[in-house]
């Protein structure tokens, strides 16, 4: 029973409390096995800039909702996070601040990275690697219609 006990402790891991790291800027949660819970407690940290969540793999489309409310965020990885779509790319719009974002190997189409990142004005640099539904025209169109003509976009099929 004890082991029962530790095995459900290993698959739910929360956060600590971030009460007293309120002017943390810059926070890596790679290969944590964060839920949606875990995500939405990051409010609490006002100033973050810089969040890292590669190869977290219950990160999906509501953790991303979680993650919109980080108003002063300017660069964001979602490397391996397998579970985001398009869905999830639409609740960044909001982002107004991002600068970077980082998309590897995500289930989002051309659709969504067009219609999300066109969105983002502020964008100034987007990496799209091994994403199974986005293809080089998908990629160019971002580059032909985002408002900020000097993007930087790197796309490696």
């Amino acid at each position: 029973n004890n082991n029962n006990n530790n095995n459900n402790n290993n698959n739910n891991i929360t956060l600590p409390s971030f009460s007293t790291l309120t002017n943390l800027r810059y926070l890596c949660l790679s290969s944590i096995n964060l839920n949606n819970n875990s995500l939405n407690s990051l409010h609490k940290l006002p100033h973050i800039v810089r969040l890292v969540l590669a190869f977290c793999p219950k990160v999906d489309d509501i953790g991303l909702r979680s993650i919109s409310k980080l108003k002063g965020l300017t660069m964001l990885c979602l490397n391996h996070c397998e579970r985001i779509t398009d869905h999830g790319l639409y609740e960044l719009i909001e982002l107004n601040q991002l600068r970077v974002l980082c998309l590897v190997n995500l289930m989002i189409s051309n659709t969504g990275l067009v219609a999300t990142t066109v969105c983002m004005s502020h964008l100034q640099y987007l990496l799209v690697n091994v994403c199974p539904w986005i293809t080089s025209g998908g990629v160019q169109q971002v580059k032909f219609s985002h408002v900020n003509k000097h993007i930087v976009v790197r796309y490696i099929p």
